[in-house]
């Protein structure tokens, strides 16, 4: 959790791509409570959810680039800028009348060397990545180093169930 003037997590100017994040509980006086991107940025198997922004748009991603961002297989709980297709890419992307809940745990330590926020079995998170379409490019293992994927598909963000 944190909590500055623009975006807490990301806002310098750079290409930037996540894979297999999970972002929640941040929070930004103006745009982008969980990221601000001023550049190209490529989100896979992630959940940016659970942030809030005080002006503006992107509680939990605000883009001022072109197109906007590469997001695959990812949550993101508030999305006010139609920045990405949701559904072709295997998202699922809430709005502020309707935003998606992550069913996150609180940040705890669950094993490994770094706290996380485990998802719950009711998570939308849970096996939504297919097989065949998860991203195996860190060690194919969670942030506590368990192996991915741990059922029918990966889960997305940083823990796998």
């Amino acid at each position: 959790s944190n909590r500055r003037s623009s975006s807490p997590a990301f806002d310098e100017p750079a290409d930037m791509t996540l894979v297999h994040v999970t972002m929640t509980n941040n929070s930004a006086l103006s745009f982008g409570g969980g990221i601000l991107s001023l550049e190209p940025l490529t989100i896979i198997g992630s959940i940016i959810a659970g942030n809030t922004a005080g002006v503006g748009d992107g509680q939990d991603l605000h883009s001022n680039v072109g197109p906007g961002a590469e997001v695959t297989n990812s949550i993101v709980g508030i999305e006010e800028r139609t920045l990405f297709t949701a559904a072709s890419s295997g998202n699922l992307v809430g709005t502020v009348a309707l935003p998606v809940d992550a069913a996150l745990a609180s940040l705890a330590e669950n094993g490994g060397q770094t706290q996380t926020h485990a998802i719950g079995s009711g998570s939308p998170a849970f096996d939504m990545i297919p097989t065949a379409e998860c991203d195996l490019s860190v060690n194919g293992a969670d942030q506590r180093g368990a192996a991915r994927p741990n059922g029918a598909g990966c889960d997305a963000g940083a823990f796998e169930f």
